[in-house]
């Protein structure tokens, strides 16, 4: 059975029996150039007096990958300090959601060191106030 580049990523394995339940979550890494994955549109919703956090997973693949970085309307993140970026699994995180200030297009660009870069945008959506 042959693996192509496009198929490493994120994976979960669940077990569970009369005992309980149990999960361990892995990063199957495929040779080959960077690839990101399309993603969907959040609509994140904010609740009343809660500090909510937004988390954003780059779904890459490709193997060796060198660098994943997040831009917002273009500009590299992050900008200040509510915005952490995950280097070890992609992930963007964008803490104490604001309406105001933290809806828009977000970019997941990730490159190998040949040069070789991908990149999808997720469109984030804020809806309420906090």
């Amino acid at each position: 059975m042959a693996v192509g580049h496009d198929e490493g990523g994120w994976f979960e394995c669940v077990a569970t029996n009369y005992l309980g339940r149990d999960s361990r979550l892995v990063r199957v890494d495929v040779l080959g150039p960077p690839t990101v994955r399309r993603m969907s549109p959040v609509d994140f919703v904010l609740r009343h007096d809660v500090n909510e956090d937004l988390v954003l997973r780059c779904p890459y693949s490709g193997y060796p990958i060198k660098d994943i970085r997040w831009t917002k309307a273009g500009e590299r993140l992050p900008t200040n300090e509510r915005q952490n970026l995950f280097s070890n699994n992609g992930s963007l995180v964008v803490k104490s959601v604001s309406a105001t200030s933290d809806g828009g297009e977000y970019a997941c660009i990730v490159s190998d060191g040949d040069g070789k870069t991908a990149r999808a945008v997720v469109h984030v959506k804020i809806r309420g106030t906090a």
